[in-house]
């Protein structure tokens, strides 16, 4: 499903005996004006997380999913245990909506951070530039990997909600470039053949239709145009044999 991303007014529920269970990695990286120190990692309940990570936030009701970028861990002078985040939108809380051209595992990086206590975090997600997206689709799907598909996501942009802007990332000026930057090689060979290995990529109807129209991608034989066939490869036989000199040839239909 697609992923929802909380606003900087929303926060997250606090879970006091899960704070507590959080652990820093390592020694404070820096001290704040007030006293907070500063972490690059933290463990709950065994599973690390760093500053950079993607983490999946809960939120107010239960299948409410948040995506967001752990930019700084600290702990302030009170002891309490926060984490800054950067939030990711879903298509749907953009003011254009979901569109044809999204892809279902789309997000949008938001602009604004706010602070939410440790505990809030979840677990951790993947969100992926466009050309590592694209590999990770055709990757061969590995035993004990489903999980991934739940909370990995692709991000071509950012996000502006005040103007309701998109700017593509890694110097792209469109979406669509966005898109082309990660490589058409690459798709044109999972839309041309079947994958060993199953990846996860799967074809939209404009996608298949794409893919049954590429050059190498021409039936073996054409039912009921036996005849028609017949006689285009007798033309270009004789044209070939003839050294191609004052031959033409014209098609008309499919």
């Amino acid at each position: 499903g697609s992923a929802r991303v909380a606003s900087a007014s929303e926060g997250a529920a606090k879970e006091p005996a899960a704070e507590e269970a959080a652990q820093w990695v390592g020694e404070p990286i820096s001290l704040g004006e007030r006293g907070e120190r500063f972490y690059q990692a933290v463990s709950v309940e065994g599973e690390h997380f760093h500053v950079g990570d993607d983490v999946v936030v809960s939120g107010h009701c239960e299948r409410e999913v948040m995506v967001a970028r752990v930019v700084s861990l600290w702990e302030s002078g009170e002891g309490e245990k926060e984490a800054e985040l950067k939030w990711y939108y879903s298509p749907e809380q953009t003011a254009s909506g979901r569109l044809a051209g999204h892809d279902p595992r789309e997000l949008f990086e938001a602009v604004h951070t706010d602070d939410n206590p440790l505990a809030a975090i979840d677990g951790k997600a993947c969100v992926l530039e466009w050309e590592a997206y694209q590999r990770w689709l055709d990757a061969p799907v590995a035993e004990g990997d489903e999980g991934e598909d739940e909370v990995t996501y692709v991000c071509r942009a950012q996000y502006h909600p005040g103007t309701g802007e998109f700017v593509p990332l890694n110097g792209a000026s469109s979406l669509a470039e966005a898109a082309r930057r990660g490589g058409l090689a690459p798709l044109a060979g999972a839309l041309a053949a079947d994958r060993p290995g199953g990846g996860r990529r799967k074809l939209s109807r404009f996608s298949e239709a794409a893919r049954l129209l590429t050059p190498h991608a021409a039936p073996s034989r054409l039912p009921c145009r036996e005849k028609e066939r017949e006689e285009l490869t007798t033309a270009l036989r004789s044209a070939i044999s003839g050294g191609g000199k004052g031959t033409s040839l014209y098609i008309s239909g499919t």
